[in-house]
């Protein structure tokens, strides 16, 4: 009797072959960042998670562990996990940060004062668990990106919308 830890080598063949055939994917990504793209009127990167979207951001914008990011004190251990890997995180204002992750929790928009804001810093909206209906509500502190979490706010298996100024 064969015992086999994984499957059989001719199921994994078959299943690899189907996943790696990209063109039906592409066409797919391109058709969710299409229709997200018409109904904000903004650009619209699909990503693999909200998280994702936040690395995205510090890794184009060239953020390096000298680099501080800003988030509120609550924020969640994702947050700061994305953060770290590219930055240093912190909760206070006199770090003088270069990147500001302002997280709306539930539709609650969290307001960075704007004696707070460091000239040439970066600002990210955290909308990632907001459903936004109306593309005037984006970006209310002014931000240079959007983010939103398809998995939180339509109950996808994944995906995290990039929205670009």
């Amino acid at each position: 009797m064969d015992c086999y830890q994984w499957p059989n080598p001719s199921v994994t063949t078959s299943f690899v072959d189907n996943l790696l055939d990209f063109s039906e994917l592409s066409t797919k990504i391109v058709l969710i960042e299409k229709y997200f793209e018409k109904y904000f009127s903004q650009k619209v990167i699909l990503l693999p998670s909200g998280r994702a979207c936040i690395s995205a951001i510090l890794k184009v914008n060239n953020n390096s562990r000298g680099d501080v990011v800003w988030a509120p004190k609550w924020s969640s251990h994702c947050i700061w996990n994305s953060i770290s890997y590219f930055a240093t995180p912190t909760i206070n204002f006199k770090d003088n940060p270069d990147v500001y992750l302002n997280v709306h929790k539930w539709g609650y928009v969290h307001t960075l004062n704007n004696d707070y804001k460091t000239e040439g810093s970066i600002i990210i909206e955290d909308s990632v668990d907001s459903l936004i209906t109306n593309s005037n509500s984006l970006y209310p502190n002014g931000g240079h990106y959007e983010i939103f979490s398809l998995r939180k706010t339509i109950g996808s298996y994944s995906g995290g919308l990039l929205l670009c100024k």
